[in-house]
């Protein structure tokens, strides 16, 4: 029988230290860029003094004026030309407050106008952690089914 040698297995590693060190610039820049724009991000989604904010909460008070005098088929779909309705106030202001309370109202006028399956969309996107209005969502949403 043939004798058999055994030669040594060349394990190749990666180097992560020299390939970092290659790669710093490019790599900080990336990360750079990431961070300014999840800054950004956050800056003018959390931020309540924001433009889109103020431009959302100002949208809302004429639909919840008309809310008040119980005409919930205007303050749902506002009128062309002067205001949006709480429909459109949801749908163009989604991830600031008064986007998040047009969900709310435009849910409560659809339930009220008896169009329980267009109001259910509306009731599931609110969310709150108000210890009234968060409840009082998840009833109308029952009604609603």
């Amino acid at each position: 029988m043939a004798e058999q040698t055994e030669q040594p297995i060349e394990k190749k590693s990666f180097d992560t230290e020299a390939w970092f060190a290659k790669n710093q610039k490019s790599i900080l820049i990336v990360a750079a860029v990431v961070v300014a724009v999840a800054g950004y991000w956050y800056m003018t989604r959390s931020n309540p003094n924001s433009p889109e904010e103020v431009i959302a909460a100002e949208s809302l008070f004429m639909a919840e004026h008309l809310f008040g005098q119980d005409s919930l088929e205007t303050a749902l779909n506002g009128r062309p030309g002067q205001f949006e309705g709480f429909a459109d106030i949801a749908a163009n202001y989604q991830g600031t407050s008064a986007g998040n309370v047009a969900q709310l109202y435009a849910g409560i006028c659809h339930l009220n106008l008896g169009r329980f399956q267009e109001a259910i969309p509306y009731l599931e996107t609110y969310a709150s952690d108000d210890k009234i209005l968060g409840p009082m969502a998840k009833g109308c949403l029952g009604d609603a089914y």
